[in-house]
């Protein structure tokens, strides 16, 4: 059992509970935290950075929660999380009222590591971890290719994404897929939570003209074995239901709840 972890989890409990832990977070940005509310501000517009991952609190609070966010991320794009261990009705009833709308729905997906087979590799496929500033721009260059621009990046954010990526104790792997020329192809990466003993997949992307290869499989098998070899039980991520989830189903991984992302775009 994991350390910290009295009692066993549920896939969609520890995948909540993966969204509490802010280590991440660059140094510009507030995290606000009390047992019934945790979201983080950031004077950039950022959904990522301006973000709600914890509701625990009775429906009647609902409105001055709402109103505190609100007022936090002002005239920047509000994102609020909620997870399929939340009774939603209420609480999305309270956000459509303060202006938010469904935006997405991921569906719940999890592996145990030592339950995953890997499929074969592509012979001009190479795949690599993230160690230096090289990687980390061809990792990002995959990234934007694949879900288009993903907007200006701060003066100080390679620093950071590289500290978080790199070292003996890092707790975000990225990793690239280049073919026999050196050119990258496909990305993904992978936070780790030691206590939660869990890697939560994201931004698995592989460029158009290399897809139907088997790339995909190529990174997510080097997630999974990375995670097994550190010792970690089981990995997963939320899965857009349309496309995602019907993919790792297929590689093995078990569906379980769905989470919904609520966005409020300020007026004017």
């Amino acid at each position: 059992m994991a350390e910290g972890i009295s009692v066993a989890l549920s896939p969609d409990e520890i995948l909540e509970r993966s969204q509490w832990d802010t280590f991440w977070v660059p140094s510009n940005v507030k995290v606000i935290e009390r047992d019934e509310l945790l979201y983080l501000s950031c004077p950039r517009d950022s959904t990522y950075l301006n973000m709600v991952t914890r509701t625990r609190a009775a429906p009647t609070d609902y409105p001055a929660l709402i109103d505190e966010v609100v007022q936090a991320h002002g005239e920047r794009r509000s994102r609020w999380l909620i997870p399929p261990t939340l009774d939603a009705a209420p609480l999305e009833g309270r956000l459509g009222e303060a202006g938010y709308t469904l935006a997405s729905s991921y569906r719940v997906s999890m592996i145990d590591t030592s339950d995953y087979k890997s499929r074969p590799t592509p012979d001009d496929l190479v795949v690599r971890l993230v160690i230096d500033k090289e990687g980390l721009r061809d990792n990002l260059a995959v990234l934007d290719t694949a879900f288009g621009d993903l907007g200006p990046r701060g003066a100080d954010d390679d620093s950071h994404d590289l500290k978080l990526c790199t070292g003996r104790d890092a707790r975000v792997l990225r990793f690239i897929g280049y073919d026999g020329k050196g050119e990258p192809l496909a990305a993904g990466n992978m936070t780790l939570f030691p206590k939660l003993s869990f890697g939560l997949l994201w931004s698995g992307a592989t460029k158009t003209e290399a897809r139907g290869r088997g790339v995909y499989s190529a990174l997510l098998a080097a997630r999974i074995v990375a995670a097994e070899q550190l010792g970690i039980d089981s990995v997963g991520l939320l899965a857009d239901e349309a496309s995602t989830a019907p993919m790792v189903a297929r590689q093995g991984f078990s569906q379980h709840g769905t989470a919904h992302y609520w966005l409020r775009s300020p007026v004017g």
